[in-house]
């Protein structure tokens, strides 16, 4: 699974670069409403997570790449399946609501960076949200390898 989250923290903070440089009014409507939902969900962890994934891939496909929009979803859709056990156990818990408190606040500051063609900055942000999305989604005895998900 390591190796899916390099392959994914490769993709995605080279698209939110590219988003910052180029985002139009209507990215930042959409990214502004996908942040109205993922608030609406605060109260049910599991339908927030989900809301907090399609954030990331609504990134990703408003960089515009086509390639990279489908790389990143089979990636997305490797990391839904080896941890929705963990996700949907830690719900509700304290460390899965720090997870998510903290994972939307990252989601509101890189909309700020967004808006503000903040290139550089977006990136790093970026950067740094997905290595901590990875060390909440490796902790704990979660040892699946993409061959144990495909078996």
């Amino acid at each position: 699974m390591q190796d899916v989250y390099e392959a994914r923290g490769v993709i995605e903070p080279g698209c939110v670069a590219t988003l910052a440089k180029n985002r139009t009014e209507e990215n930042l409507s959409e990214l502004r409403t996908a942040l109205e939902r993922s608030r609406a969900a605060e109260r049910a962890p599991v339908k927030q997570m989900a809301e907090q994934t399609a954030f990331h891939a609504l990134i990703v496909d408003m960089a515009g790449n086509q390639t990279l929009s489908v790389l990143s979803g089979m990636l997305r859709h490797i990391i839904d399946v080896a941890h929705i056990a963990h996700v949907e156990s830690d719900a509700g818990t304290p460390s899965g609501q720090e997870a998510l408190q903290k994972g939307f606040a990252a989601h509101e500051r890189i909309v700020e960076l967004i808006a503000a063609k903040d290139v550089e900055r977006a990136e790093r942000l970026w950067r740094k949200h997905l290595l901590a999305a990875d060390d909440y989604l490796l902790q704990g005895d979660w040892t699946l390898t993409v061959y144990d998900l495909m078996a």
